[in-house]
C-alpha cells in the first residue's frame, strides 16, 4: 500500500510577512538570551564593554600631558635659576642659601599642586592607569558584587535587632 502525500502540508503553508519573520526572529533571540549560553554571553559582553568604558573614562587626558610638560619646564627653570645663582653671583653662603631655598620652595609648591589637583605621578610614570586586563577584572568584580549589598544590609539589620 502506497502512502499518499498530504496536500495540506505543502499548499496551506503561507509565506510569512516581513514583520512576522522579524517577530519570530526576535522571539528566538530573546529565548536564546535567557538560556544558559545566552546569559553567559551577556555577562562576558557586559564585562568587555565595561572594560572599554573604564579605559575610556579613566584614560589619559590631554591635560595630564600638559601638566607633565609644565612640571618639566618648571624643573628646568628652577635648575637654571639655581645655576645662575651659583656661577654668576658673588659668593655669600647665607644669601645663596636663602635664594636657593626660595626657588626650591616655589618648585616644591608647584609639584605639590600638580600632584594634588591633576594626579601627577612623576615623569616616566605611565599616565594610563587602566590596562585592558585590569579594567576587565575590575568590571568583573563590579558585576559579581552587585547583589552583595542587599544581603549585607539584611544581615546587619538582623544582627542589630536580635
Amino acid at each position: 500500500m502506497e502512502r499518499k502525500r498530504s496536500s495540506r502540508r505543502y499548499y496551506n503553508k503561507r509565506k510569512k510577512t516581513w514583520t512576522q519573520q522579524c517577530k519570530d526572529y526576535l522571539r528566538q533571540f530573546i529565548a536564546f538570551l535567557f538560556s544558559n549560553i545566552g546569559i553567559i554571553c551577556l555577562v562576558v559582553g557586559y564585562t568587555i564593554a565595561g572594560a572599554f568604558m573604564f579605559i575610556f573614562i579613566e584614560g589619559t587626558s590631554g591635560n595630564a600631558v600638559a601638566v607633565s610638560e609644565r612640571v618639566k619646564a618648571n624643573r628646568t627653570g628652577t635648575a637654571s635659576r639655581i645655576w645662575d645663582l651659583t656661577c654668576c653671583n658673588e659668593y655669600c653662603e647665607e644669601q645663596w642659601r636663602m635664594e636657593v631655598q626660595v626657588h626650591l620652595k616655589s618648585f616644591q609648591s608647584h609639584v605639590i599642586e600638580a600632584v594634588r589637583n591633576f594626579s601627577y605621578e612623576g615623569e616616566g610614570k605611565e599616565m594610563n592607569r587602566w590596562s585592558f586586563s585590569g579594567s576587565f577584572l575590575y568590571s568583573l568584580s563590579v558585576i559579581t558584587t552587585i547583589g552583595d549589598q542587599e544581603n549585607a544590609v539584611r544581615k546587619n539589620l538582623i544582627d542589630f535587632f536580635y
